[in-house]
């Protein structure tokens, strides 16, 4: 019997039709559940006509079956329409009839609950929703275990929606609840707010959050996806949103410099983001481009055209580098004027017309005039003739400094210089603003904007002399010092501060004082030369950062009101200009998880820094854009090194001190606690994977004998080994076991090298039968894009664990998968690696191993194919 074709859903309304009814959806599976009725909103337009327990047969005659086919059945209607249902109830078929009123008249009604719950072992878990009860959400986490509601025991998803059903917006509740390590039960009283209340709060919130754009935008997508309700994935799409500032900011910073962050060096998940959070004018602008193909852009033209003066063209100068002192390269001639179309392109053998070739063609044509430096003829059409001339023009171009956007940039602040003389400081506003005007929520850049920063009073930052006194400049400095003290009673660390900076000169709400807690126990002076001197660049040593990743860990709390990220210990404190600044910090001992038991040493490192600083959420260490910044370590490490930042190379941290002191800590380290929690994971993980071409008894016999010799090898470890084992084989009796469950909490509980361990026990598991299928090969790459694998070190230990299989398929795109080509790779990029790989699998073809000859046979058969189509 063919399959049901499944239907196309369109959202047709920006709020969609609510009758504020609730289903049991098995497994957030709206197209498999019945439209069985279990919560009915008291005061709603349902209340009293719908009963839970009802079961929706039809609505306006149309029949269903599925809660899926309910949405797509309410898509077609319209607020105020009249809806006919037939519902079975107690075996008998009744007719109701619902008209609908007005969005305004569901939020004025609708209750917004602070949680959720998921039942599991027969426990009401608590899932926090998004709408704040600042009492409840200070004091509850996710997975808290829900007692009761005004005494009404809890105890299923049904007791839920069914107590929940009965309560009106502005009736005081009571909740009793359990915390998740059940040290104690907690009761918590709270007004419940209606859904219009809840969206002013949501605003608010948005405003107030010191990430402006993100938060404006966050709110406007949110109103405009019917609250999140219609987007595809609405979780995501929200961090996308708030990582816009970041983004646009890293941006903005593309210029031509020494330490440049060329566009064209971005991972392709960062300009997928970047892509993401543009004005929909500007998201097929491809910013990973060379010069010439984006400044040729018609969108650029446009943008940078409006920027002309009455008698100079702001994009002109920008194209030909005509500067104060000349031309970016004197042997080529600033011989255009008044841009106003491109006409052709040509070399010595041939003329290309714009109009009659594809963007791809006309790229290849740049990136080969770049790669072999040759200068680019060009005919463009003017906007005025010369002369008594046509209008139509030839111009020489160079390539020697021709980057990509960089250039564009930096190329339109000379403009900024030449024509308005603006100094360093409002070349940069300027600039900036320009490059910002690209993304949602920045207002466009225009000559209206240009004014302003004309008239502004913004000086200069001094440059200083590099010679004997430029150490003794100004410079933000602090100095501190930890002693042992009790506190309230209570046993303390307290960071003393024997000298800070005068915070008369911080902006107000810009400035942060925040101090993070490491243990430093297990670094080791010498272990970190002899990695460090392996490259001689302690910035690009992957080895030297997962030293110091492993070996100094920071120090973690439970305590919610200490913690941020994922259970990071900090203390915050805003520097404002108009209060005193700290003297003292205070970290109870209490409240502190170390890594490891034992005597260590722990460091407390105290950043003053700008609100712009992010850091990371599992390691707790300060962010260059995406990547986790080690300084602080190599600061401790490096004995040649008398100051933290002497080359000003991190902006966001304006001041750095450490001060560390023994402790002795006795409870089990949360290191020992995460990798048992790892091994749990990766069960279910491996069991998935096995499943695919194997019965459950196989599977689960796999995994486990690929884990026998991993992870914990305490009795207490292959205690727990066992019967996480046997939970999941007894679970995927009844259930799919979904891998994306648990994929990442792995990523939150493991280092980069059990990263590694795990993908390398996946490898193992799946080609246990000497085969690797499409759908095995699919489930590892997804795995490694979800723990964030090195592309190029897991593709090379795939190829060597499927070098002597008996049958390998890497489905239909087996050029990315085995060879690690990408889109975005030119034919000689792609050619180049495809030699080295020939040269790898011909040398194996007269292997003494029956199996890793025919495999090497099929690799080098399927590169002499690829060769032929990309023209090798």
């Amino acid at each position: 019997m063919p399959l049901k074709k499944k239907k196309k859903f369109i959202q047709r309304l920006q709020h969609s039709v609510c009758f504020d009814i609730g289903f049991d959806v098995r497994n957030e599976n709206r197209d498999a559940s019945k439209p069985l009725i279990n919560f009915v909103q008291a005061g709603s337009v349902s209340d009293k006509k719908f009963i839970i327990g009802d079961l929706i047969i039809s609505i306006n005659k149309i029949k269903i079956k599925t809660v899926g086919d309910l949405d797509f059945e309410v898509n077609k209607i319209d607020w105020g329409d009249e809806v006919l249902f037939e519902v079975k109830r107690l075996n008998k078929i009744e007719q109701v009839k619902i008209k609908t009123i007005s969005i305004e008249n569901y939020q004025k009604n609708h209750v917004t609950w602070p949680c959720h719950i998921k039942v599991k072992n027969n426990l009401a878990l608590i899932e926090k929703s998004a709408f704040e009860y600042p009492e409840f959400d200070r004091l509850v986490e996710d997975d808290d275990i829900l007692l009761s509601i005004d005494s009404k025991k809890i105890s299923s998803l049904f007791d839920f929606e069914k107590i929940t059903s009965k309560y009106k917006p502005g009736k005081n509740v009571e909740f009793k609840i359990k915390k998740k390590d059940k040290s104690k039960e907690i009761t918590i009283k709270i007004k419940l707010i209606n859904g219009i209340k809840a969206i002013e709060i949501s605003k608010k919130s948005c405003e107030n959050h010191y990430l402006k754009k993100a938060g404006s935008l966050l709110f406007k997508e949110w109103v405009l996806s019917d609250y999140g309700a219609n987007h595809l994935d609405w979780n995501e799409r929200r961090k996308e949103i708030m990582q816009l500032e970041t983004i646009a900011e890293r941006f903005s910073n593309s210029r031509i410099s020494s330490n440049s962050d060329y566009l064209k060096d971005w991972k392709n998940k960062d300009v997928k983001l970047l892509t993401s959070l543009l004005k929909p004018e500007y998201k097929d602008l491809n910013f990973k481009l060379n010069f010439f193909s984006l400044i040729f852009n018609s969108k650029i033209i446009s943008k940078l055209q409006s920027l002309n003066l009455k008698k100079d063209c702001c994009y002109s100068f920008i194209l030909t580098g005509k500067v104060i002192n000349g031309n970016w390269d004197k042997d080529v001639p600033a011989n255009i004027k008044n841009f106003e179309k491109l006409i052709s392109v040509k070399d010595k053998k041939r003329e290309l017309f714009i109009d009659e070739i594809s963007k791809n063609t006309l790229n290849f044509f740049f990136n080969t005039m770049i790669e072999k430096k040759k200068n680019i003829l060009i005919k463009y059409k003017a906007n005025e003739k010369f002369w008594k001339f046509s209008n139509i023009k030839d111009a020489e171009l160079s390539t020697a400094l021709a980057s990509g956007f960089e250039s564009i940039a930096t190329n339109l602040g000379y403009w900024f210089e030449s024509r308005y003389k603006f100094n360093k400081a409002k070349i940069k506003l300027a600039v900036d603003d320009f490059c910002k005007s690209f993304f949602l929520e920045y207002p466009d850049f225009n000559l209206e904007r240009i004014k302003e920063i004309e008239k502004m009073d913004l000086q200069d930052i001094p440059d200083y002399d590099e010679g004997f006194d430029s150490d003794y400049k100004d410079k933000t400095t602090i100095s501190s010092y930890v002693k042992k003290e009790k506190v309230s009673g209570k046993d303390c660390f307290v960071v003393y501060y024997d000298s800070f900076p005068n915070t008369y000169e911080f902006e107000e709400n810009s400035v942060f004082l925040k101090v993070y807690a490491f243990d430093v126990t297990d670094l080791d002076q010498k272990e970190y030369e002899d990695i460090y001197y392996e490259t001689d660049d302690y910035e690009d040593n992957p080895k030297l950062d997962n030293y110091l990743r492993d070996n100094c860990n920071v120090i973690k709390t439970n305590n919610f009101d200490w913690s941020e990220g994922s259970s990071i210990l900090v203390q915050k404190k805003l520097l404002n200009p108009n209060e005193d600044p700290p003297e003292k910090i205070a970290f109870p001992f209490s409240v502190m998880n170390f890594p490891k038991a034992g005597k260590r040493k722990i460091a407390f490192r105290s950043f003053i820094c700008k609100k712009e600083l992010k850091f990371h959420e599992n390691e707790g260490r300060p962010l260059d854009y995406q990547i986790v910044n080690y300084r602080p370590e190599h600061f401790k490490l490096n004995e040649y090194q008398d100051h933290f930042d002497e080359y000003d190379s991190y902006p966001d941290i304006l001041a750095y001190d450490a001060s560390e002191i023994d402790a002795e800590y006795k409870q089990a380290g949360y290191l020992g606690v995460n990798r048992q929690k790892l091994d749990s994971l990766i069960i279910p993980l491996g069991f998935s994977i096995a499943s695919i071409n194997n019965d459950p008894q196989k599977s689960i016999q796999l995994v486990k004998d690929n884990i026998a010799f991993r992870g914990d090898q305490s009795l207490e470890g292959g205690i727990n080994q066992t019967l996480n084992l046997r939970m999941i084989y007894e679970k995927s009796k009844y259930t799919a076991i979904d891998p994306q469950l648990f994929l990442k909490e792995i990523k939150n509980f493991s280092k980069i090298d059990e990263r590694y361990e795990i993908i390398n026990l996946l490898l193992n598991i799946a080609t246990d039968d000497k085969t690797l299928t499409a759908a095995e090969n699919k489930f590892l790459d997804d795995v490694a894009e979800k723990l964030e694998l090195n592309q190029s070190k897991y593709l090379e230990l795939k190829k060597i664990e499927t070098a002597s299989l008996k049958f390998v398929d890497f489905g239909d795109k087996a050029d990315e998968s085995i060879f690690g080509l990408s889109k975005d790779m030119d034919n000689k990029t792609k050619c180049k690696i495809l030699r080295q790989e020939y040269s790898r699998w011909n040398s194996q073809t007269n292997n003494s191993n029956k199996d890793k000859r025919v495999r090497a046979k099929e690799m080098v058969n399927l590169i002499a194919n690829l060769r032929k189509q990309y023209s090798c």
